[in-house]
């Protein structure tokens, strides 16, 4: 069933800066590449400076050394009409930042064409190398074009370069045409016929500015290109936190209920990440009103803000039980409550902490609740660096597909010292079973999977929030 960019659709993702969105949606390519063993696979490019950080990801160890080279044809979702050398171009940029650094052959790439020839004609000349490229003249909606689509968002609600208000919009027979003045360059852009046959489609977006316009976008406002988009396949928009305003104030309304369970008195896990700290700044409210508790922090950057907003610390060596603890999750399984964690880099104490804990609340906006894990987050495992190389090849020997997660170029190094690795395990049918599995192998400290946990979960939504408890 095709998906849109309304709000409660497709899977939303946000993360802190645009480095961290990068990582994840090198990972996520890789991934959606990967589920295809055999044969041709058709990605689509976008340009742009958020793809840029994408593409140099990929081009990149561990991404390049897992990337399947030499069967990935690449088109292009869009393109200036400008010579391919121009630093404009859209191929320029792709080439620059990840096809010349990578084994690809050349009869894998395929440019749009803005030389020697008129922008229509561009267009038309593109729409033949599709069909010539798929084998077939008309789209088959059992058959996308692409396996993977790569989207931007413009200020205006453009994608691709489908412009509001511009002819190509309502193009349902043609692939791609040619948007004539509206940019002080012509465009060469996919229709979206094309863009929609793909088995997966990702949008990236960064910025403050980009805010506004993804909120209207996700609400379903068809005045703006990109809310009209349908993908056949999957759609999964990739945010960073500047971006994702909205999201951010569903996530302070489940932290608000969340801290309002809490009791005078109370010795509490102190949870980490994004939403986590949205806790924090309603518990320090409530303190500076009179509550008297104690928190255990899941981390080193939580105890610093817990501090800052004064917040009384404690430890385990003072208290070994905890009546209540409030964190975040990356994903929750409905029906069961069983999450994915450990994006922010915190599982281990965490885990620790929640296992310690009476209750363990877990808040998240309503695009962590999916239906099953690990259809699209990878699993972080928490492993010991020593031998690390040998671990990780167990992993993949146990058909994990582990990615080191690295910050800044080197290895990222966890509060408790040790190495993350991101594991692309999939769709996720038997949690327990897969902890095991993967605690199993010596070396691994931890993973990501919280099973049997979390009391309940509060979901913060655009107009309030939901509150689910475990079924016991």
């Amino acid at each position: 069933m095709a998906t849109g960019l309304v709000m409660g659709t497709g899977a939303f993702t946000v993360l802190p800066d645009a480095e961290a969105l990068a990582q994840a949606a090198a990972q996520w390519l890789t991934e959606r590449v990967l589920e295809r063993p055999d044969g041709a696979v058709a990605v689509a490019l976008s340009g742009g400076s958020t793809p840029r950080q994408l593409y140099e990801r990929l081009a990149a160890s561990p991404f390049r050394d897992r990337f399947p080279w030499a069967r990935v044809h690449w088109f292009w979702g869009d393109e200036r009409f400008v010579p391919p050398d121009d630093p404009r171009s859209n191929q320029r940029m792709a080439r620059a930042a990840m096809l010349s650094r990578v084994p690809v052959p050349d009869a894998n790439i395929h440019p749009i064409p803005t030389v020697g020839i008129d922008p229509r004609e561009a267009a038309r000349a593109y729409q033949r190398d599709l069909m010539a490229f798929y084998g077939a003249a008309r789209l088959d909606p059992a058959r996308p074009l692409f396996d993977v689509t790569l989207l931007g968002l413009g200020s205006d609600g453009h994608t691709a370069s489908l412009f509001p208000g511009t002819p190509a919009l309502d193009e349902r027979d043609d692939w791609a045409a040619a948007v004539l003045g509206v940019q002080p360059e012509a465009r060469i852009t996919l229709t979206f016929p094309a863009l929609e046959s793909s088995r997966h489609v990702a949008v990236l977006v960064t910025g403050e500015d980009k805010s506004a316009i993804l909120a209207r976008v996700r609400r379903g406002d068809t005045a703006l290109p990109a809310a009209r988009l349908r993908p056949a396949g999957t759609l999964t928009v990739f945010a960073d936190a500047a971006a994702a305003v909205a999201p951010v104030h569903a996530k302070r309304r489940a932290a608000r209920a969340a801290v309002e369970m809490v009791e005078d008195g109370m010795v509490l896990g102190l949870g980490s990440g994004s939403t986590a700290e949205l806790a924090l700044e309603a518990l320090a409210e409530r303190i500076a009103r009179g509550l008297r508790v104690q928190g255990i922090p899941t981390s080193e950057r939580t105890a610093a803000q817990a501090r800052r907003l004064g917040i009384p610390l404690t430890d385990f060596a003072a208290q070994t039980r905890i009546d209540l603890t409030i964190d975040g999750a990356d994903e929750v399984e409905r029906g069961t409550l069983t999450l994915i964690k450990g994006h922010g880099g915190a599982l281990l104490r965490e885990k620790i902490v929640a296992s310690a804990s009476r209750r363990l609340v877990v808040i998240v906006d309503e695009g962590k609740m999916v239906e099953r894990l690990g259809r699209r987050t990878a699993l972080p495992v928490e492993i010991v660096p020593f031998g690390a190389e040998a671990t990780m090849q167990r992993l993949q020997d146990a058909g994990a597909n582990p990615v080191l997660r690295l910050a800044g170029g080197a290895p990222f190094v966890s509060d408790g010292g040790h190495h993350i690795v991101d594991c692309g395990v999939g769709e996720i049918r038997d949690p327990a079973a897969l902890h095991a599995r993967l605690r199993a192998i010596v070396g691994v400290v931890e993973t990501g999977l919280f099973i049997g946990l979390a009391s309940s979960v509060v979901v913060g939504t655009a107009s309030g929030v939901e509150v689910i408890p475990q079924n016991k």
